[in-house]
């Protein structure tokens, strides 16, 4: 019988919800009244993110949604981990330092939102922690005895 331990409850609500939103945002920049792959490349292109701006979207759609999934699915947590936290690395350097550390500004600067690095930062972190401490008992490949 599997032995669970709460870091392994933990580790698979973090999986889980980390993978949701992950998968969310990337099949979001698909849409087209998000203005699609091809909008998103257009916006990289924008802020300066360097190389190539269309291979540049799909892959990190790519990553976004694969890793979401294999998230969710504990299937190589660790990878997953890896592409999500570098994915979020790139935003926080080209998206959102700028912005300041708040993504919405206070009442007393107006309310709204400031779309700081704090969010992405959190997203970062928590795939950082995937990538190092593995994704735990509770996922597929571990029930199926391969991890």
């Amino acid at each position: 019988m599997l032995k669970v331990s709460a870091a392994d409850i933990g580790l698979f609500l973090l999986r889980l919800t980390l993978g949701g939103i992950f998968v969310g945002h990337g099949v979001l920049k698909l849409f087209p009244e998000n203005g699609g792959i091809d909008g998103f490349a257009g916006y990289l292109s924008s802020i300066g993110v360097p190389g190539p701006a269309y291979p540049m979207a799909i892959a990190a759609v790519a990553t976004e949604v694969g890793g979401g999934a294999l998230l969710i699915l504990g299937i190589f947590p660790r990878l997953a981990g890896a592409g999500l936290a570098v994915t979020m690395l790139v935003a926080i350097l080209f998206v959102h330092w700028k912005n300041g550390f708040f993504m919405a500004r206070s009442a007393t600067e107006g309310g709204g939102v400031a779309n700081g690095f704090e969010y992405a930062l959190a997203l970062f972190t928590m795939s950082l922690h995937i990538l190092l401490a593995g994704g735990g008992k509770l996922s597929l490949l571990r029930a199926k005895g391969k991890s």
